[in-house]
């Protein structure tokens, strides 16, 4: 009887478990992430239109406020009135206040009437720097809590209990707590604890009732590795300036992320980096065609203050524009020395058109590569 040499066996062994690793490994392996989470998408609630419960327009949603360090969303920003979003009145809303679980398609509701609607608290342009008088707070936490549970014509007991709500949340917004618009996180960098760059913040996934904790949808594009986009909790970042997070974490865990599920989302873990696989996001053929070195991928994006001032600039307008698609939302602005170069997929040539003229806009015409594909 011939038998294989033994070194033969050990490295056919071997191969068989490569080859095991990289099955399990493979990105569609993955499943994507289910759309009632993405609805919780910093993205998809701006621009979502507000209702009494008798189905009354109120407003449109324009802006979170979020606490850092902990990414909290404190407040809902709804734009009232006004011609197509133009002059209109800015109202500012306790985040729980604020139901996502309507029957209605892109439609919020607050338990409020139109008439209580006219004398909620207003939200100014100096308003995030008002919201450190804790006054301020009290009297925001009070009317909401009042108007959700009680009559105008409450007890004594029941104004004593919205006090004390107050208080509460006075609390929570302490001096080491900062408040930042949504707009302002979404589009900053990542860097590693080594100031290696991972990726930028394309997104918020957020609780408005308070009870799950805010993750930073990032997207890590890398040569080293493919277009993985990841949810990480607020606590492993760290704000190191006004254009950058740092992750509290060794950059190599992203390569072993466990997806993100139903039942992540129903008890997340704060120390676990989640792979956040967005269906149609990695692009796999254009990214394997990006690495062979004919075009420019994220990685090179210029690191001088002007040319990140622009991308950040562009990527903060392409996510607050309601009229885009996750897909377009996604799409990779590389900026250097001036010039900007949009490269990714789009649902349609609408998509491409604006994100282009975006772009124009802030680098200027003649200072823009558009390589955007319609899908």
């Amino acid at each position: 009887m011939n038998y294989l040499p033994l070194d033969f066996m050990a490295a056919l062994l071997t191969a068989s478990l490569i080859s095991l690793s990289s099955a399990l490994a493979a990105p569609s392996s993955v499943s994507p992430v289910p759309p009632h989470i993405i609805n919780n998408q910093a993205g998809k609630i701006i621009g979502l239109a507000v209702e009494t419960l008798d189905g009354e327009k109120l407003g449109r949603i324009r802006n979170l406020v979020v606490a850092l360090p902990s990414g909290e969303v404190k407040y809902v920003i709804v734009a009232s009135g006004g011609m197509l979003g133009l002059k209109a009145e800015l109202k500012i809303v306790s985040a729980p206040a604020i139901s996502l679980a309507t029957a209605k398609r892109r439609t919020a509701s607050l338990d409020l009437s139109k008439r209580q609607w006219k004398d909620a608290p207003q939200f100014s342009k100096k308003g995030l720097s008002e919201l450190a008088d804790p006054q301020k707070v009290r009297n925001i936490a009070s009317y909401y809590h009042l108007n959700a549970t009680r009559s105008p014509n409450a007890t004594k007991q029941s104004t004593s209990a919205a006090e004390n709500l107050g208080r509460s949340v006075t609390n929570q917004l302490n001096v080491r707590s900062e408040l930042r618009l949504a707009t302002e996180i979404i589009g900053r960098r990542v860097t590693g604890p080594g100031q290696e760059r991972i990726g930028d913040i394309t997104d918020l996934l957020v609780d408005l009732q308070g009870v799950k904790p805010t993750f930073a949808i990032i997207s890590a594009r890398r040569q080293t590795r493919k277009d993985y986009t990841f949810a990480v909790a607020f606590k492993l970042l760290r704000m190191d300036s006004p254009n950058r997070f740092v992750l509290n974490a060794n950059p190599a865990i992203l390569d072993q992320a466990p997806p993100f599920t139903d039942s992540v989302w129903a008890a997340p873990q704060l120390d676990v980096i989640y792979r956040y696989y967005l269906l149609g996001a990695d692009n796999t053929a254009r990214n394997a065609r990006d690495r062979q070195g004919d075009s420019l991928t994220a990685s090179s994006q210029s690191e001088s203050e002007r040319d990140l001032k622009i991308t950040t600039r562009l990527r903060q307008a392409v996510m607050r524009d309601k009229g885009l698609t996750l897909t377009a939302k996604n799409v990779k602005i590389i900026t250097i020395n001036g010039r900007v170069t949009l490269r990714g997929p789009v649902r349609n040539a609408g998509e491409k058109i604006a994100i282009k003229r975006k772009a124009e806009q802030i680098a200027g015409k003649g200072n823009v590569d558009d390589q955007l594909e319609v899908e």
